[in-house]
């Protein structure tokens, strides 16, 4: 207690040093804390450690200095720490080889030879120097992981974030290897649930090669490694690798010993993108004989999964799968029926759906563009109330970043506005759509999902189509091929011009 007294003390007064620099106010800002905040901090109330950081990147202060009292407060000297401290020192090895080799190549041997020891010398406290600031930031960085975490346990997605920032700060310091990878996977939770997807494969991804390029060999981290990986593949579209991953891993790693579950766990993610790639039956298969295999908590947090290569394979209908299991529930399984009972447009159903969403708050958010929100717009719409579904929509939509939308958002303006009557409106979206798509201004996901409720679309509306279909595909031959790989769902569109 005494030790931590005496930190938080001498942590107050170099936070008073900063205000004396640059006023209270300024720190506030720096720091994004109120200045009642800043007020207390100075007098002894623990400091947020993702507050120390965001100030010192604010004010261009030497992180270390604030945190520790090393070094000086200017920025320069931490930010070579965290710069050319952080680089991999090959540049100046090969500088120092250099030099080696003019020692026996010209005159001025001494001269050489001086060169060569004073570089050195510099090497050995730059070696120094990175041995320091690890051992000042990893206690920071560990005790900023424990607080993500807790945050991510609650859904503060807001706390999350902040933290992330900090850690992203952080973790281009020389971390331990081990706690590099810990930061980066909650990093790319929190990348994961604020649907930033290609930030939380790109985490996944670095974190996974890099074991393996380090040696790493155990076969049940690399398990749960690709499994993770296989995952974040699946949620970009990225179906065929995951499958050609998951076969690599399975296969390396076939005569592991000791628990099985990591294995069954990456036999289940397979299967989970075997299910998007045209292979429903094998899906099914591999996933109706590892789940049993696994905890029950796991078979919980997948039976949505199952449930849903189920529907697609046309062996279960979404009425009964809400009755289906009627204690197994998870967020996992409610958003995938969610997805089924948003296609079926049936008011009970998708109400029954949107109710069990709705009984996990913290997963559920109705202010971005997403399904949960478009499930509730449709409901109203549904039910008699176009108008305000069609508003809310758009009023999400505005409020959101145009780099975070994709093709489901304004394919589903479409949608509402042929549902409030407004039928041309809905043909010229879809065909702006059309032409963005094909245009490359915006990708459609490889989901059977996006592409089948898009293709439905088109042919509720009677869009005609450029020869070359919306990035290739027809709605008709985009049916067949699906229905001959055993989606069966899609057999009937549900619109006149299906029969």
């Amino acid at each position: 207690m005494e030790r931590a007294a005496e930190f938080s003390e001498s942590l107050a007064r170099r936070l008073g040093e900063l205000v004396e620099k640059f006023s209270q106010a300024e720190v506030a800002r720096a720091g994004d804390m109120p200045e009642s905040s800043v007020y207390h901090y100075l007098r002894g109330r623990r400091m947020p450690v993702e507050f120390c950081v965001r100030l010192c990147r604010g004010l261009g202060v030497n992180l270390n200095w604030f945190l520790t009292g090393a070094g000086k407060p200017d920025a320069t000297e931490g930010a070579l720490q965290a710069g050319r401290m952080a680089e991999d020192l090959d540049g100046l090895v090969r500088v120092m080889i250099a030099l080696e080799r003019e020692v026996g190549q010209r005159a001025g041997r001494d001269l050489a030879v001086g060169r060569f020891r004073e570089l050195s010398s510099i090497l050995d406290q730059l070696q120094a120097t990175r041995a320091r600031v690890r051992d000042s930031i990893r206690p920071v960085t560990e005790r900023l992981l424990e607080e993500l975490k807790d945050a991510l346990r609650k859904m503060n997605l807001t706390r999350a974030a902040d933290i992330e920032t900090a850690l992203k700060y952080l973790v281009q310091f020389d971390l331990p290897e081990e706690l590099r990878a810990e930061v980066e996977m909650g990093m790319a939770v929190v990348a994961q649930l604020e649907f930033r997807l290609e930030d939380s494969l790109r985490l996944r991804e670095g974190r996974f090669w890099r074991y393996l390029a380090s040696g790493g060999r155990n076969p049940l981290r690399l398990q749960e490694m690709a499994s993770q990986l296989i995952a974040a593949l699946s949620s970009t579209g990225q179906n065929a690798e995951a499958v050609a991953l998951a076969d690599g891993m399975l296969a390396a790693t076939r005569d592991a010993t000791g628990d099985r579950a990591p294995h069954h766990r990456l036999r289940v993610m397979r299967a989970i993108a075997l299910t998007e790639v045209g292979r429903v039956k094998e899906a099914l298969a591999e996933m109706v004989d590892a789940l049993p295999r696994l905890e029950r908590q796991y078979q919980v947090e997948q039976l949505g999964k199952l449930q849903r290569a189920l529907m697609l394979g046309g062996l279960l209908d979404v009425r009964d799968a809400l009755s289906m299991a009627p204690g197994d529930w998870s967020p996992l399984r409610a958003f995938d029926l969610l997805r089924f009972a948003v296609w079926s447009e049936d008011a009970e159903v998708l109400s029954r759906s949107l109710a069990r969403l709705q009984s996990y708050p913290q997963y559920f958010s109705d202010k971005e563009p997403r399904l949960p929100l478009f499930a509730r717009c449709l409901l109203d719409a549904l039910e008699g109330k176009p108008r305000k579904a069609l508003k809310d929509w758009r009023g999400a939509m505005e409020a959101t970043e145009p780099r975070r939308l994709g093709v489901s958002q304004y394919l589903r303006e479409a949608e509402l506005c042929n549902l409030s009557g407004d039928r041309r409106t809905a043909q010229r979206l879809l065909r702006r759509l059309i032409e963005t798509v094909n245009e490359g201004g915006l990708k459609l996901h490889p989901s059977v999902m996006e592409q089948g409720e898009l293709m439905r679309e088109i042919e509720r509306l009677n869009i005609s189509l450029p020869k070359r279909g919306v990035a290739g595909l027809h709605p008709e031959s985009w049916q067949r091929r699906r229905v001959e790989e055993g989606y069966a769902f899609f057999r009937d569109w549900g619109v006149d011009s299906a029969s």
